[in-house]
């Protein structure tokens, strides 16, 4: 659940507003129009009241006598990427094995020109209590809880000149105002993990543990459709690795763009954190909206994918990771998390501007998606031979109730529609739910 946009939109067909937005360019003004729109849109319905628990009441998490988690302690629940309070990454925040970060940490940060530090250096003052992030998180879903996806500048530190500091601080203040939120929490892996020091590993051995505990499941994330996922994707002009010329981005992006749900994935270039040109935080926001997503990959094409990277890399002699042991681990999290991915029952790619290539590597996946129930293609720019494709894997689609098309160009095509209206009625779907 979420919780209502900020009250304080207003229209921009109000006449106390009506001034204000006559200076806006088209774009601007025709999403404007919007604001009343989506804010009634993703308003969500209210939770009871849930007065916060003490930390000592996690049930499921034992605590040594120094009050430290006992050591050799492991997450009892299943990885989700839809549930909150009660999955595995709940259970590993709320024992502090993945650290949230409070939002105001990166406005101090930015304040004091002072680059983010590493889990154990941040001071407690800016860290969420464990329990308290997941409570928040059960209570707001995504407008509480986010994820950054973003590039390393240096190996020492991911960013030692605050460029994704001073965006990230920016963008952070827009959004509590579009949810109307007074503090957030972020996981950000240099700070929610405890992170090995430029100047050597001086962790204790439980920081370890809960290290390996975290990195283990923090890329869920990612994928969860209850967070929020910032994506930076600009680096300096000197800097030689782009952000699609590593490893990590590309798991992560991949991720990203296949989780369910909306309003939970945004994409910042070229930001000027200074910049007044939005008046608005729809707005804002609206113009860090990707044009297109990525499809899901199965394990053996986001195989493929890397290895590309890796090939067009090698020419310009430059790494597809700096860790060597990162070549092993980006494929084989990917996997663990496909594997939760094709148990979703509903899948919603409208306006993806996927053509059939796009819906080719989408078919692939779907034939080991034996839960799927509802699928949401409209709008997108799919042709005879993508609907061939999902033609051929309707039948495997045991579970398969709706099918949603409206919007491509197969909907003018006679050959394409009869194929699917035939398949669909071959194997007894409810012709009413199949939209061409």
């Amino acid at each position: 659940c979420l919780t209502l946009l900020a009250s304080g939109l207003r229209s921009p067909s109000s006449p106390s507003s009506s001034s204000k937005y006559d200076s806006m360019s088209p774009r601007a003004s025709r999403m404007l129009e919007r604001t009343a729109e989506l804010r009634h849109a993703f308003a969500p319905a209210p939770l009871p009241a849930d007065r916060p628990r003490s930390p000592a009441k996690g049930a499921t998490l034992k605590r040594s006598a120094s009050g430290s988690f006992a050591k050799g302690w492991k997450p009892t629940a299943r990885s989700s990427l839809s549930i909150t309070k009660g999955c595995k990454l709940a259970q590993l925040i709320e024992s502090g094995c993945i650290g949230v970060v409070r939002s105001s940490y990166f406005e101090d940060c930015v304040l004091h020109k002072r680059p983010f530090a590493t889990r154990q250096m941040i001071p407690n003052s800016f860290m969420w209590p464990g329990w308290e992030a997941v409570d928040l998180w059960w209570k707001h879903g995504k407008c509480f809880l986010l994820v950054l996806s973003y590039p390393w500048l240096s190996k020492d530190h991911p960013d030692p000149n605050l460029m994704h500091a001073t965006k990230l601080a920016r963008i952070l203040d827009e959004y509590k105002k579009i949810w109307n939120m007074q503090e957030v929490g972020l996981i950000v892996d240099y700070c929610s993990l405890f992170q090995r020091g430029a100047r050597g590993d001086t962790r204790t051995p439980e920081q370890k543990d809960q290290f390996e505990l975290g990195f283990r499941e923090m890329n869920i994330a990612y994928a969860h459709k209850a967070i929020t996922s910032i994506r930076l994707v600009e680096v300096p002009q000197h800097e030689p690795r782009k952000f699609d010329d590593r490893g990590w981005t590309l798991l992560e992006s991949v991720l990203i763009d296949s989780k369910a749900g909306d309003w939970n994935r945004w994409t910042f270039n070229a930001l000027n954190p200074d910049s007044q040109q939005w008046s608005d935080p729809v707005v804002f926001f609206m113009q860090a909206k990707a044009s297109k997503l990525r499809p899901p990959l199965t394990p053996d094409a986001f195989a493929r994918e890397l290895e590309c990277r890796r090939s067009d890399l090698r020419s310009r002699n430059i790494p597809l990771f700096v860790n060597e042991q990162d070549n092993e681990q980006v494929p084989k999290r990917y996997e663990e998390i496909y594997s939760q991915l094709v148990r979703s029952t509903k899948f919603v790619y409208d306006g993806a501007d996927w053509a059939d290539e796009e819906v080719g590597l989408l078919a692939d996946v779907l034939v080991s998606c034996d839960r799927l129930e509802t699928l949401q293609l409209s709008n997108n720019r799919i042709h005879t031979e993508g609907a061939s494709r999902l033609a051929g894997v309707i039948p495997q689609l045991r579970t398969l109730r709706y099918l949603d098309l409206r919007g491509n160009p197969l909907c003018r095509d006679s050959q394409a529609t009869e194929l699917l209206e035939l398949v669909w009625g071959r194997e007894k779907k409810p012709m009413r739910n199949l939209f061409i």
